[in-house]
């Protein structure tokens, strides 16, 4: 059995604003609230922390009742975690870790539509996901929460967010379209030692003057699954299982020169781009390539794995890029439209 200090949280996607009705975590003959101070992004932790003094078991069961504003729906949780793969998981990372930041302190449970939940485990430099759960949709008695508050509460939360009421206006997206931010593929990022010659990426031959190997010094990522990987230790660089990358930033040299680079994965086509190409090589592994050519100033991300032998170009549309060398820009893409500084994660 494993003990830590932990804290259990919640969060939603902005769009999906909730309100956490009743929340209890199980760890055997322990019990523990399920802290309600809910996150401002996908995957975060919440504003105020409160760990325990003592060490407690992992919890192997959840309990969670809440209201899903824009749907104007109550759900209610009543599951079993999957304790020991959360054991696992929390061994190795805290075994490994060097440092405050790499320890798992929370678990979060991300709230999705129509009921579905994502709990992940959360260190600062490493999220991982441990699960998704569905819930069932209830009805409260009206001594509760009756439908007449659900709508009160509705209107209100509308009326404070603009945002939220052109949402509103042009219809909330269902769960269908998160399914494939949450989809876990197994894949590996790999640099390419290619050039473009104006129609295509061809190889470097070895004898060439300027083969060189691309190893980047270092790769991090985050994730529309609400995960992320900061600990720039080369583990994206070896097949893993994750979801669609939202925002990626690479460094590496090329001779005497310091470059990197930044995408942004835009949430309406990226995943949708991903699954498709990934769901091809679905029970295979597959490789996200990053073809890299300075010196022509071309830049294109492709899928290749056991069951796609051609590489498959990603949409450009689908991402923004930014490339610095030295610290001075040398390349943006046609379609870049990120505040200055967005590079700076």
């Amino acid at each position: 059995m494993v003990k830590s200090h932990y804290t259990i949280s919640c969060c939603a996607f902005p769009q999906y604003p909730v309100k956490i009705l009743k929340g209890n975590a199980f760890c055997g003959k322990y019990q523990r609230d399920v802290y309600y101070d809910l996150a401002d992004t996908w995957g975060g932790r919440p504003h105020t922390v409160i760990i325990e003094v003592s060490e407690r078991p992992l919890p192997d069961k959840i309990e969670l009742t809440w209201l899903s504003v824009m749907e104007q729906e109550c759900y209610s949780l009543n599951a079993n975690l999957d304790i020991l793969k959360a054991e696992k998981m929390w061994k190795e990372r805290n075994v490994a870790a060097y440092d405050e930041t790499f320890i798992f302190t929370h678990i979060i449970c991300g709230l999705m539509p129509e009921g579905n939940v994502a709990v992940w485990l959360y260190s600062m430099n490493k999220i991982e996901l441990l699960q998704v759960l569905s819930a069932s949709k209830i009805q409260l008695p009206s001594s509760q929460l009756s439908p007449t508050a659900i709508k009160e509460i509705y209107d209100m939360t509308l009326a404070e967010d603009e945002h939220l009421r052109s949402i509103a206006e042009s219809g909330i997206k269902p769960y269908l379209h998160y399914k494939n931010w949450i989809a876990q593929f197994n894949y590996r990022y790999i640099g390419l030692e290619e050039y473009f010659d104006g129609e295509k990426w061809q190889l470097y031959d070895e004898d060439d003057l300027f083969f060189d190997d691309l190893d980047f010094d270092s790769i991090k990522d985050q994730r529309f699954d609400g995960t992320l990987d900061q600990l720039q230790d080369g583990a994206l660089m070896n097949y893993h299982k994750a979801g669609c990358p939202k925002l990626l930033a690479l460094k590496w040299h090329e001779g005497r020169n310091d470059l990197s680079a930044y995408y942004w994965f835009d949430e309406q086509m990226a995943p949708q781009s991903f699954y498709s190409l990934l769901m091809m090589n679905a029970d295979g592994r597959s490789d996200v390539l990053l073809r890299i050519d300075t010196r022509a100033n071309q830049y294109e991300i492709a899928i290749k794995g056991e069951y796609l032998v051609e590489p498959i170009a990603f949409p450009k549309e689908s991402y923004q890029l930014l490339v610095f060398m030295n610290g001075n820009e040398l390349y943006r893409s046609e379609n870049f439209a990120q505040e200055d500084g967005a590079w700076e994660w």
